[in-house]
């Protein structure tokens, strides 16, 4: 028989008469198990000693033994927490969110650019077409990004596999800040629209956004996502899986401008161009930043 992995007696056979049986060594039993299923019996916090014999050769204990007996264990309760402290589940929108950016950052290659611009022009005419096109800023920006779109085809298109599609309309989602996390609803057809019909779509779709009405749409070509409301100057934010850019939009913010080797007050406003780097490379990506600085500066172009 086997004791703590020793052969006793040293030889095999009946013992001799009048022999004493030796008295039990006492001490750990050793468990034959693979080093992969030791690996995973400490991730789950199995006990590899109660499990009788495995399945692997000799009744060696693998990975496959260890995982039926953790799916079996109930998970632990959750550890008392000290008083006034609020448990909650995680969302499921919050939980797609958090997907969505690991899947980002794991699989699409991807780099950002960025410029700041004179935003003096931009707010004063903000400021003026509000009362004319019920329109924020955002929605300008949003139409200088639907012209860019239209006009660089780079810009609709996206990776599926081993391919690259195109599409011809400009679709452009809008990143929504609700309850339950960030919503994307997307503008469709935008190279069609005026500055009143995107501020007047973009209302509607943020109001069914945060009443969690979202329709289905079709994929977008890009999302404009926008902190400049919580004085956010400038930020990165991942490439949305199934698209290929992303442009991120800070505040308004009183700095100095440089014109005429001069220097004056002034308002400035950063973008950061987020990009997939197999659809849309460097050259194209500082091209999108170069013209929508330059439709911003002169927004009356955009009425």
């Amino acid at each position: 028989r086997s004791c703590a992995g020793s052969e006793w007696p040293p030889h095999a056979g009946r013992p001799r008469p009048g022999a004493v049986e030796p008295p039990a060594l006492s001490g750990p039993v050793r468990v034959k198990a693979s080093p992969y299923a030791k690996k995973v019996a400490r991730e789950h916090n199995v006990d590899l000693s109660a499990i009788a014999e495995g399945r692997g050769p000799g009744g060696r204990i693998v990975a496959a033994d260890v995982l039926q007996v953790a799916s079996a264990v109930p998970p632990a309760s959750p550890a008392p927490l000290g008083p006034g402290v609020v448990r909650r589940p995680l969302s499921s929108a919050r939980e797609a969110y958090a997907r969505a950016v690991l899947q980002s950052r794991q699989s699409i290659p991807q780099t950002v650019l960025r410029c700041t611009l004179d935003a003096g022009p931009l707010r004063a005419f903000a400021k003026a077409a509000k009362p004319q096109y019920s329109c924020t800023v955002n929605d300008i920006v949003l139409l200088a990004c639907a012209r860019l779109v239209r006009d660089l085809p780079a810009f609709r298109r996206r990776v599926d596999g081993r391919a690259v599609l195109e599409f011809p309309e400009v679709n452009i989602g809008v990143a929504v800040a609700t309850d339950e996390g960030v919503a994307v609803p997307v503008l469709t057809g935008l190279q069609h629209m005026s500055l009143t019909k995107v501020a007047r779509e973009t209302r509607r779709l943020i109001k069914a956004a945060r009443a969690g009405q979202i329709e289905d749409t079709v994929p977008a070509a890009m999302t404009v996502v926008n902190l400049g409301m919580f004085g956010v100057d400038e930020f990165d934010v991942a490439v949305r899986p199934g698209e290929s850019a992303v442009l991120a939009v800070g505040a308004i913010r009183e700095g100095v401008v440089v014109h005429d080797a001069g220097l004056r007050p002034g308002h400035l406003l950063t973008l950061a161009l987020g990009v997939d780097v197999r659809v849309i490379d460097g050259v194209i990506a500082a091209q999108f930043l170069e013209r929508v600085r330059d439709l911003l500066a002169d927004p009356q172009r955009l009425a």
